[in-house]
């Protein structure tokens, strides 16, 4: 299954000036820059000099016996320590390069696969040798099925590359390959830091800032480049709209060089190269999570079916986005527990402090230049303060119509156009004309039950009631509320019924009884209505508003009750 974020389903006021230059950026130096192909053709050199794969391999092969291995298997399995082996995450292959010199923390993974496969052509044979013959080990435990030999040294190799060496456990320490092996790799750390200093990259002890700002535009290859392009794109372009485009550039950029730097001093080893634009995506991520929280994200769905092309659907940001985008970096970080965040192949921690940091200037931005709840943008917030003051209901239908069709989710301009319509009694003044009439009319059709339901949501039922007892008694509700749903309905006419909105309460429970007559709770809903019906005062306003209905909806459900209280209350005025 493929769930795949679409964004918010707004149109853009302006052109995303900033997150494309930094695409453009980004990809520009990926093209240009061959750092990562200088400093793979560099680890070559370096673990060639510094007798790192020899030294690894004569060790693995003392570890391996002196965990019940026989020699020849232990000597033949040696071969996958610089050439790769299946990490415990499927299809995960190559990994035995990152165990040994840790290069893809900050996604460095297509670098750190042609490294490996490159030293594997140092001491003696051709490279193409060495990995057609890792390809045949690598074959041989890649499916052990029921052989308990397969699975002994499958683990004995997995355990041997995933920490034994760096914690340097009492396990590996007490071997005598184990001097030799510290030697190499105290000789190729000092050759690797050499190798960053004169390629600028980042690492420990190398932290600087010309080694963030191009370690933020560097990328390992095509997946990691696009994959940071797709997610800056996607989330970018919205917060860009939010504010100030200087602001923006400004908090992005602080954001992934606070993560990367952080991540870099505080959670790497000593011989990690850190790169990728996944820090500054991050905060771009936390931005745009507390900027539109109360929006809704849309989602497509695809399932592996022959004749199932997805599906679309939208989900609250609160809730999808910590779900989708920020779990798999706990998950990630947390996978090995906080001693060993260090060991992972992705920079999980720089993502969440990026992300953090994000999330606190989207904070301050926001409290800067606030932006109501409902609203998105503040080219949006300015529009409806504007259209709060406009008298003219031919400009406030025409101006909010053109931000629905921006932003389909902006519940304040639904609010606004609907109130000023009802507000103002356009549908029974008899003097408006009808051109202004349709229009009211068509925009409440379109607009009042979602107006009442996400109010509804909310708890509002004060103000749906203000909105719905405006609306003429000889009109049915079910015009303008036939996409509200039974629950809602029920929950605004007991509210109305509590607040001695009689009318309204019976209009309601009415306009239930006819678009759901076969519900299990009509029977409660009738007696409800009947209970309102007997509550009316006997007004001479509530009596002409009660004639006013039974003349305009004679196919009623409730048209005998209210009949034989209109005969009671004439009975009583005789």
């Amino acid at each position: 299954m493929l769930v795949l974020p679409l964004g918010l389903g707004t149109k853009l006021r302006r052109w995303p000036i900033v997150t494309v230059m930094i695409g453009l950026v980004w990809l520009i130096a990926f093209f240009v820059d061959h750092s990562d192909q200088r400093i793979a053709n560099g680890l070559v050199a370096s673990v060639g000099r510094a007798g790192m794969r020899d030294a690894a391999r004569r060790l693995f092969v003392e570890y391996c016996t002196s965990h019940n291995g026989k020699s020849a298997p232990c000597q033949r399995y040696a071969q996958l320590i610089w050439t790769g082996f299946p990490a415990k995450s499927p299809g995960g292959l190559l990994q035995a390069g990152a165990a040994q010199n840790k290069i893809d923390v900050g996604e460095l993974q297509p670098l750190q696969m042609r490294a490996s496969m490159q030293l594997g052509g140092l001491a003696g044979g051709g490279a193409s040798a060495e990995v057609k013959r890792a390809e045949v080990l690598r074959e041989e435990l890649r499916d052990c099925r029921s052989s308990k030999t397969c699975f002994q040294y499958k683990e004995m190799i997995w355990s041997f590359l995933e920490g034994h060496l760096d914690r340097a456990l009492p396990s590996v320490v007490h071997l005598p390959s184990f001097h030799q092996y510290d030697m190499a790799q105290h000789d190729y750390l000092n050759l690797l830091r050499r190798l960053c200093v004169a390629n600028d990259c980042l690492m420990p002890g190398q932290i600087s800032l010309k080694a963030l700002m191009l370690a933020q535009i560097r990328h390992g290859g095509v997946f990691h480049l696009l994959a940071n392009l797709f997610a800056l794109l996607l989330f970018g372009i919205y917060v860009e709209q939010r504010g100030s485009r200087l602001v923006y550039f400004l908090a992005l950029v602080a954001g992934g060089t606070v993560g990367m730097a952080a991540y870099t001093a505080f959670f790497s080893t000593q011989d990690t190269i850190v790169l990728g634009g996944s820090a500054m995506v991050s905060a771009v991520m936390g931005m745009f999570y507390v900027f539109f929280f109360h929006a809704r994200l849309r989602f497509l769905v695809w399932l592996p079916r022959k004749i199932y092309a997805g599906t679309r659907f939208s989900a609250d940001m609160r809730y999808s986005f910590p779900l989708f985008f920020l779990l798999s970096d706990v998950v990630g970080g947390l996978d090995s527990g906080f001693a060993d965040l260090a060991s992972q192949k992705v920079a999980h921690v720089a993502h969440l402090i990026a992300f953090g940091f994000g999330m606190l200037a989207a904070y301050v931005i926001g409290r800067w230049r606030a932006v109501p709840a409902p609203l998105i943008y503040e080219a949006e917030a300015r529009v409806v303060h504007d259209l709060t003051y406009t008298r003219s209901l031919p400009r406030l239908f025409s101006e909010s119509l053109r931000l629905l069709s921006w932003n389909p989710e902006n519940i304040a301009v639904r609010e606004l156009a609907c109130s000023a319509a009802l507000r103002s009694s356009v549908l029974s003044r008899q003097e408006v004309p009808q051109r202004l009439r349709h229009q009211a009319h068509v925009f409440l059709t379109a607009h009042l039950a979602t107006v009442c339901a996400v109010n509804a949501r909310q708890g509002g039922f004060r103000f749906i009631c203000q909105l719905l007892t405006r609306v003429p008694i000889w009109l049915p509700l079910s015009e303008y509320l036939g996409r509200l749903g039974a629950l809602n309905i029920l929950k605004v006419a007991d509210f109305a019924l509590g607040q001695a909105h009689m009318i309204l309460a019976f209009r309601l429970y009415d306009l239930y009884l006819m678009r759901f007559p076969l519900s299990v709770n009509a029977r409660v809903v009738e007696s409800s209505a009947a209970d309102a019906v007997a509550h009316l005062t006997s007004s001479k306003e509530t009596i002409l508003n009660v004639e006013s209905y039974l003349r305009s909806h004679p196919q009623s459900l409730l048209a005998p009750r209210l009949a034989a209280w209109l005969t009671n209350s004439d009975r009583r005025s005789a």
